[in-house]
């Protein structure tokens, strides 16, 4: 199998998985400590036989770069797509719905699902899942961003009540708990993921229209934007937003931005996959005004045979799946694989116990070199610690002074309040007309965010 990948020089490959440990791999998301969760698809993109659809978990136990446990996270799902890992939870497309999978004592294998946006893309009785709603990726803000196909959907509503239409494609947003549904961006064809950056620039490559002038187009996102498919880019192109690039043919899929050690020039970029050019391609951009500009023709990372998806985990380890044996149907259980890459010569830092973490070491860690180390420490921080503590959460007396967020232990002499448009709190108590319109960050979050050179950030 190795055979068939080819790598850069300075880095190393491994085979993770292959059938029958895994097959049909469409999405993948590591958790930082490598254990691997895969969405596998066996109706591709065009069949729809229901029960042919999981999420498997690899884990690499003896540390040889192999998968060697192997478990079904979630069984019987349909049409599994982008999946993103959360500290106990996996939160998964499966057309038409967005859901939580929960996974309450640790065993590897989903507890409980919850639904988040109901009817966000077409079912079986309406549609195969081509051209749907598809990857899901985390921000640094603390919204997944969804991929959307150019089918859209007619009526999704989230765990609020909140109601979206949505007539082609582009970029959908929702708060982890389900609330707060919008369109991002739009007039995209069929893009299949976002790479988001630390900054919160995202990108995307996008897939052509078989004929109709639009060919492989590498966007970038800044929200509230048209794109221009399919009624501007033809004859009103100066109403919509240009591409970065167009590369003609090919076939957009998955999506990752690595900003971490060991990557060298590689480093700090997004990254594309695609199935029609057999690779996973690096893209290398600079800020021009308010967007980006290429600076030149993007270069393959990982050559393979149809790639689907990549991510990166905090040790710095690239994976990467392939649909090599099948095209867009069941063709047999043999079909697909999933590759490790890794810098060589290359030791990662020993990786945070974040939960048992103290206050001062989850600060420390978000000036790690790796992304993957600083947003778990957020998250632990901002999500999962106020929830374990729920007895530290307090009210101020002040109304600017009001956080349910600030761990008792912290004193609010070392934090900084920062607005918001919305309120960020997703607990139970209090209730939405006490909650703040904001959010105390520790001092050296708000301090390092307000001498970024990055305009957003600050």
């Amino acid at each position: 199998m190795l055979k068939d990948v080819k790598v850069p020089d300075g880095f190393e490959a491994t085979v993770f998985a292959t059938p029958p440990a895994v097959n049909y791999p469409v999405y993948v998301a590591a958790a930082p400590d490598g254990t691997l969760y895969v969405s596998s698809d066996g109706n591709g993109s065009l069949g729809r036989s229901p029960k042919r659809g999981r999420i498997i978990r690899l884990k690499d136990v003896d540390g040889d770069g192999r998968a060697d446990e192997v478990k079904e996270f979630v069984k019987d799902v349909d049409s599994p797509r982008g999946l993103v890992w959360d500290h106990d939870r996996l939160y998964l497309v499966h057309p038409p719905h967005l859901s939580v999978f929960i996974d309450k004592d640790g065993d590897g294998v989903s507890d409980e699902q919850k639904i988040l946006v109901k009817d966000l893309a077409f079912g079986f009785k309406d549609r195969p899942a081509d051209h749907t709603t598809n990857g899901l990726s985390l921000g640094v803000d603390g919204w997944l961003y969804i991929a959307g196909g150019d089918f859209g959907f007619m009526q999704a509503e989230g765990t609020d009540g909140r109601k979206v239409q949505h007539r082609g494609g582009g970029v959908i947003r929702v708060r982890p708990d389900g609330t707060g549904l919008e369109i991002y961006s739009t007039g995209t064809r069929n893009i299949l993921e976002v790479a988001v950056s630390p900054t919160m620039d995202i990108f995307a490559r996008d897939n052509t229209n078989d004929g109709g002038g639009w060919n492989v187009r590498f966007h970038h996102f800044t929200g509230l934007e048209n794109h221009g498919y399919p009624r501007l880019y033809k004859n009103f192109a100066d109403e919509a937003i240009t591409p970065l690039a167009d590369y003609g043919g090919g076939s957009g899929c998955g999506a990752v931005y690595i900003d971490e050690p060991g990557f060298g020039k590689w480093n700090n970029a997004p990254f594309t996959a695609d199935w029609g050019t057999g690779a996973l391609w690096h893209h290398s951009v600079k800020v021009k005004g308010s967007t980006y500009e290429e600076t030149s023709a993007p270069q393959p990372f990982i050559k393979m045979t149809r790639p689907t998806d990549a991510d990166v985990d905090a040790n710095s380890n690239v994976y990467c799946a392939s649909w090599k044996g099948a095209t867009f149907n069941w063709a047999g259980p043999n079909v697909g694989y999933v590759v490790r890459v890794k810098p060589k010569d290359f030791k990662a830092a020993p990786l945070l116990n974040y939960a048992k973490a103290s206050n001062s070491e989850l600060v420390k860690e978000l000036s790690s070199p790796s992304y993957r180390r600083r947003i778990e420490a957020e998250r632990d921080w901002c999500v999962a610690r106020p929830l374990r503590r729920s007895q530290s959460i307090l009210l101020a007396s002040s109304a600017t002074r009001t956080c349910p967020l600030l761990p008792a232990s912290l004193p609010s002499t070392q934090c900084a309040w920062v607005p918001s448009s919305r309120p960020t709190s997703s607990s139970a108590w209090p209730p939405p007309r006490l909650r703040p319109t904001g959010r105390w960050w520790p001092m050296p979050i708000a301090q390092s965010c307000m001498r970024h050179q990055c305009p957003s950030a600050r």
